[in-house]
Parts: structure tokens; C-alpha cells; sequence
């Protein structure tokens, strides 16, 4: 029996968190909702852990994901009325963020801290993912 610790299948593991790149476009409460079903959130790109997402989305050639959260001007922006937090790559080497229509379909990311013990996960730590169906 492995002690090792992991992230479920579908996820990535970074610096004590799993991340999910999901390739399917959905609206961003369907996105929420569905991170939210793996026991995780849409990821929060406030932290030092933004500059991984970036390049993780830079490496699959992504362009625009949802995300719970990001930073502007020493605040953390989240969603408000009907525009949603996102992660927008377009054209730009190190990505920015936006707030789009929620209602808009789009991949998303998800973050859940604390890896599970490797005998209860699937999938392999710390390897990029192509991002997910589902």
C-alpha cells in the first residue's frame, strides 16, 4: 500500500494543490458546479500559484478558461452581477485576466488543495494534462 500522496484523475498536482484543466466549454456555473462536485473550486489565481497556471495554459494552447479568482489593483476580483472572473491568453505571451457574460460557454480550471493519499487517486502527479472532455 503506497503512502505517497496525489490528485484524483483528471487532476494535476502543484506545490500542495491539484489542478484540473477542463477542456469542455461550459457556462460558469456549470463550470462551478461541476468543480465544485469533484470536491474542488474554480482555481484562484491571486497566489503565487497564477505564473503555473499561465504556463500550464500556455503549454496546452489554451486561450480563455473561467477561474474563481484573480488580482487587480492589490484586490481580489470575483464575480459580480452577470460578468464572471476569467483567464484570457489571447494573443498575450503571459495571459491577463477579464470578467466575461457568465453565461458564456468556455473551458475552465479547477483548484483543490490538500492531495489525497495516492491509494485513493487515479492519475499521475505533476505531469501536464491535455485538458479534460468533461
Amino acid at each position: 500500500m503506497s503512502t505517497g500522496r496525489t490528485c484524483p484523475a483528471r487532476y494535476v498536482q502543484k506545490d500542495g494543490a491539484c489542478y484540473r484543466f477542463g477542456g469542455t466549454h461550459l457556462s460558469y456555473d456549470d463550470a462551478e458546479a461541476l468543480c465544485e462536485g469533484e470536491g474542488s473550486r474554480l482555481a484562484d489565481l491571486s497566489g503565487a500559484n497564477s505564473d503555473y497556471i499561465k504556463q500550464q495554459v500556455k503549454k496546452l494552447g489554451g486561450n480563455d478558461y473561467w477561474i474563481g479568482s484573480y488580482m487587480a489593483s492589490s484586490r481580489t476580483v470575483t464575480r459580480s452581477g452577470p460578468k464572471c472572473p476569467m483567464f484570457r491568453r489571447q494573443g498575450v505571451t503571459s495571459g491577463h485576466y477579464d470578467k466575461l457574460i457568465c453565461n458564456s460557454a468556455y473551458p475552465y480550471i479547477c483548484q483543490k488543495f490538500g492531495p489525497v493519499p495516492a491509494e485513493t487517486a487515479a492519475g499521475s502527479p505533476n505531469q501536464p494534462v491535455r485538458p479534460s472532455r468533461f
